[in-house]
């Protein structure tokens, strides 16, 4: 469902408010353990009530629902129909990976700023010798 402040995983009993806070982001997706999910897309404020044995979505102004139903034999394969349906995240690039001074340790693609013009290869003082983790 999201980015809520809440530590459930059993969201029965439930009532969230389809709606961009702060430190709330709403995604209306829904893997049930009987084997379905379920996106409700629409991008107005609404409500959806998760009761023990109904579940209700609800939208304040809206002239057109769209939703979308899928299912699996495995969490894994409703999941991966709701990233085809939805899109799947690019790879991040290597130089948004982790920090840059994580690459000191990684001397042999050290930037050629980093190099001797003649070719030959210095490190500086405060280098480590040899790093492996």
């Amino acid at each position: 469902m999201g980015q809520y402040q809440q530590d459930l995983l059993n969201i029965k009993g439930c009532t969230f408010e389809l709606a961009h806070r702060n430190s709330q982001v709403s995604v209306p997706f829904v893997l049930s353990s009987d084997g379905y999910g379920m996106l409700w897309h629409h991008p107005g404020v609404g409500r959806a009530t998760f009761a023990t044995n109904s579940t209700q979505w609800s939208a304040e102004a809206t002239k057109q629902l769209d939703y979308w139903v899928t299912a699996g034999d495995t969490p894994a394969q409703i999941i991966a129909a709701y990233a085809d349906a939805t899109g799947h995240a690019p790879m991040m690039p290597e130089y948004g990976m982790g920090l840059w001074q994580s690459k000191l340790r990684d001397w042999p693609r050290w930037p050629a700023r980093m190099r001797l013009a003649g070719g030959a290869v210095t490190r500086p003082a405060a280098a480590p010798r040899s790093a492996s983790l």
